[in-house]
């Protein structure tokens, strides 16, 4: 209306006209222009008023965008807590997240405390308060986090959670499923047997080769909604949905590549990610090429998998493959697999391994390493497998270790002490070692069992109900199914050393020597060094911590005596770490140099350094009764505070008793290492021709030894094949298996195999160990300590919790006799259907047969230390899993 009046007015005035019609016209104008101004201020009034209702309309909403923006940044800040990360990828439903228990929201990560104790993040691995909140549909104090109140507000509405299938090429996007309030879940599943979590992660989707970071990756995507409230009315709400990365990564480590954040080693495939050197997911469960052995390459159908700490089931991330120098490849240019296609390198062998060498030599391998379903046949694996970059699909890292810790760490000093007049078997465990020493035939010294037929049964168990606790055996030949081991039928084949023996009266026996004492068995006073004072009541003294690390030292004359025991009171305070230790060491030469016979760990937990006075035994090898005899007890590194000390008391030593004749195991009331109860066995040469020999060890862990350096049952021809059984340390043959057993509580027919969840930190001895001996030589050893060791498959008999340490030895695992026509249809499906469960650090490592191996994660504490030849210490977190973190992919956003 304005305008066109405006119009007119400027029309009118381009026309002639008379005085009186301008006159008019003047008039006209002047009113028309009185209208128009008014008309305009009216109009220049309501716009203006409109603008601020505007501006102040656009604040609100900012503010409430703001709101759900500074939201998203809260909730994500907090899902990114290594406690609260499995909020970014459980699928759960919103309103289960404030109940939801066990594993469905737990970390999956797991670390060890300085006791031994698993830990994980926020003590029990389970989200905060906070992180779980967040799905009650409840509006937030942007500022303060309270609950229904503040003038700026957020409320999480819904959540999509992305993932790939766990099929072919990995799509980020291909299942996607919501929960929002009040509406549960809508979309895809997880696929069959498989957690939402578990889809996103570090394992490389088409088997090994050149992994890429994050291929199993996903996305989350969060829709909050933002409130601005004044007065307590709501003037402004708005909506934002933003989308997150979300990246699978090693707990513990910074975002690096599958399997290894580590420096980049040749041949391996693993690079690094950032700026985290240390390896990610580093498994030390499986060592080959100790000695520098081999890892035998056969057909892609072996198993090697682990539990994870959330219960899941996954495939072993890596295979160490000790190499002479750090950045040397594990492959086929020295012979490190087998097999190959000449045999010029196939070292011990089964008639059939010279077929399969050729065949895999010469096979087209597999684009990925999935078997397919109810197939039975072998099948090669990819070309990693061929040339040695990985064993059934699993890479095989290459790492230079120049130093392991000695298998010598992990021996039993034996106390037994009659020397044996004849060539039986029947001798303690030290007269049995002399006697091959001094030259007599090993065949007839050390224990061996045998069987002969399929009905032969031998066990052997570890008794806690005894006194004192036992070794016991029963060769009973019989019917395995009904079995009747039972009263005399077991025999003890243990000496006791949990206790000093009871003292001799014959000639060079001198008595106790109290710390107190002046007897003249002693050499001069105790030397002091650092922090000791001396108790009055128990006589004793009392090593504190402290710069220097506190030692006692003092000389005695043992020539005399005969299998000396050193016994001593000790209570300790405030010492609770693994590394906060009383060491007990003695010298033949005067103190030129020493040998550890035992030491004791601080803490609370069973078996320990209680803070009240407790004895504790060590037997003194025999070749240490001299004249020049040294003792030193000295403390660990870890004991640094003056707060910390060990109250020593009565110390002695006196000659020991003459043990049992017909011993070859012993019982001590701590074991190498640690100061848990152990028995300790000669490893006996087994010879089965079927049968079966089952090991339970409900009373305790057991381990048997080969380590000796004058036992000479050793394979001398490193290419023949097995068929002398004098050349193997254990061999078993036609149908013949070795079951690992362990009940509530001793009883005489215990089948119940050892559960995957026995195992004991890496660098601890576990619940049944074969230690066989250092290989101290330079290149490959000329002579081989060779096991051939065979069970069932499933869950017929399992050898479960076991540990096989052979720096010079060749140890072939074999399931159902290793025939490769036997797999059985549920090989694949069934996760539970391992045979062999525990670890293998060997020169030589042969698994046969349906062969699935289940590994314990590698939970290291503050336990062991492998050197990396002149790199430093070998670098890996000490976490086990893999967790995730979310990233914004851009700063946009939906809003409405």
């Amino acid at each position: 209306m304005r305008d066109k009046l405006l119009l007119h007015l400027l029309r009118s005035g381009a026309t002639r006209r008379s005085p009186a019609e301008e006159g008019m016209a003047g008039l006209a104008f002047g009113v028309i222009t009185a209208i128009v101004l008014a008309l305009s201020g009216a109009a220049l009034v309501t716009l203006t008023s409109d603008n601020t209702v505007g501006v102040f309309a656009s604040s609100s909403s900012k503010q409430a965008r703001g709101a759900a923006e500074a939201g998203i940044d809260e909730i994500i800040s907090t899902w990114n807590q290594p406690r609260n990360r499995k909020m970014l990828v459980s699928g759960l439903p919103m309103n289960q997240w404030a109940s939801a228990t066990g594993n469905r929201l737990r970390s999956p990560c797991v670390d060890l405390d300085d006791n031994g104790n698993e830990v994980r993040p926020g003590g029990n691995g389970q989200p905060s308060t906070l992180a779980r909140s967040f799905g009650d549909g409840q509006f937030r104090d942007v500022a303060t986090g309270a609950v229904g109140t503040g003038e700026r507000r957020f409320r999480l509405t819904s959540v999509t959670f992305s993932a790939p299938d766990d099929s072919g090429a990995p799509n980020p996007r291909e299942l996607t499923r919501t929960t929002s309030l009040g509406a549960g879940v809508s979309g895809d599943s997880a696929p069959s047997g498989k957690t939402w979590d578990q889809l996103l992660n570090l394992q490389d989707p088409d088997g090994p080769g050149t992994l890429v970071s994050g291929a199993n990756r996903g996305f989350i995507t969060l829709t909050v909604e933002g409130q601005v409230v004044r007065g307590g009315e709501v003037i402004a709400t708005s909506t934002v949905t933003q989308e997150f990365e979300v990246l699978p990564k090693c707990c513990g480590a910074s975002l690096g590549s599958q399997g290894s954040g580590g420096t980049n080693l040749e041949g391996s495939g693993q690079s690094s990610l950032g700026s985290d050197s240390r390896y990610c997911g580093l498994q030390m469960g499986i060592v080959s090429g100790l000695s520098r052995g081999w890892h035998w390459s056969y057909y892609a159908n072996d198993r090697f998998t682990m539990r994870n700490p959330d219960g899941s089931i996954s495939s072993l991330p890596n295979i160490l493959g000790a190499v002479p120098n750090s950045g040397d490849a594990f492959d086929r240019d020295e012979c490190r697999t087998i097999p190959s296609p000449n045999g010029s390198c196939n070292g011990i062998q089964d008639s059939a391994d010279r077929s399969y060498a050729r065949n895999i030599a010469r096979a087209r391998p597999t684009a990925n390493c999935i078997q397919p379903a109810g197939s039975s046949r072998y099948f090669p694996g990819p070309e990693t497998d061929i040339l040695g970059e990985s064993a059934s699909c699993i890479p095989i890292i290459p790492v230079g270790v120049s130093s392991i810790p000695a298998v010598s760490t992990y021996l039993h000093s034996w106390a037994g002490s009659s020397t044996p007049s004849d060539e039986s078997d029947d001798f303690p465990p030290q007269a049995i070692i002399k006697d091959v020493r001094d030259g007599a035939d090993a065949w007839s010294t050390y224990p061996r069992l045998e069987t002969n037929n399929s009905n032969d049964l031998i066990r052997i168990r570890t008794n806690s109900d005894t006194t004192p606790p036992s070794v016991q055996i029963c060769d009973k030949k019989t019917t395995i199914s009904a079995d009747n081991c039972t009263g005399s039928d077991w025999e003890t084949i243990s000496v006791d050393t949990s206790a000093p023996p009871s003292p001799s009266t014959g000639p060079g026996f001198y008595g106790d020597f109290a710390s107190s004492s002046g007897s003249e068995a002693w050499d001069g006073a105790w030397v002091k060094i650092g922090t000791i004072q001396n108790l009055s009541s128990p006589t004793g003294f009392r090593m504190r911590g402290g710069s220097t690390r506190p030692q006692l030292i003092r000389g005695a004359d043992l020539s005399a005596f005969t299998n000396p025991v050193l016994t001593l009171r000790v209570r300790g305070s405030r010492v609770g770490a693994s590394n906060e230790e009383l060491l007990i060491r003695v010298s033949r030469n005067g103190g030129s140099s020493y040998q550890q016979i035992g030491k004791l760990r601080g803490g609370t937990s069973s078996g320990r350094v209680p803070t009240s006075y407790r004895e504790f035994t060590f037997p003194i090898d025999q070749s240490y009764a001299v004249s020049d005899f040294r003792i030193r007890l000295q403390t660990e590194s870890g004991v640094n505070s003056t707060n910390e000390r060990y109250d020593i008391s009565d110390i002695k030593i006196e000659s020991g008793a003459t043990a049992a004749s017909d011993a070859w195991c012993e019982y001590t009331a701590f074991s190498p290492i640690t100061v848990e109860p152990g028995f300790h066995c000669l490893g006996p040469t087994i010879d089965m021709n079927g049968g079966r020999i089952i090991i339970d060890t409900t009373g305790g862990p057991l381990s048997f030894y080969y380590s000796d350096p004058s036992d000479d049952r050793t394979t001398t021809n490193l290419n023949s094949p097995y068929s002398n059984p004098d050349d193997v340390l254990i061999f078993l043959q036609n149908q013949a298996d070795i079951s690992h057993v362990r009940c509530s509580s001793v009883e005489d027919d215990c089948t119940t195999p050892v559960p995957d969840s026995l195992f004991s930190p890496i660098g601890e001895p576990t619940q049944l160990n074969f230690f066989g001996r250092d290989w101290t030589g330079s290149g490959r050893p000329t002579e081989l300590q060779a096991m051939k060791i065979a069970t069932r498959y499933g869950s017929t008999s399992k050898i479960g919790g076991v540990w096989f340490y052979f720096p010079m030895g060749q140890l072939e695992l074999r399931v159902e006799s290793g025939s490769a026509a036997i797999q059985p249809p549920d090989f694949y499906s069934n996760d539970d259907n391992w045979s062999f469960s525990g670890r293998v650090w060997t020169h030589r490592f042969k698994p046969f047969g349906p062969f699935h191996m289940r590994v314990p994660p590698s939970l290291t504490g503050n336990k062991i230390n492998i050197q990396v030849d002149t790199s430093g210490t070998l670098g890996f977190v000490t976490w086990t899993g893999e967790d995730w973190v979310a990233r914004a992919t851009s700063r946009s956003g939906l809003f409405r």
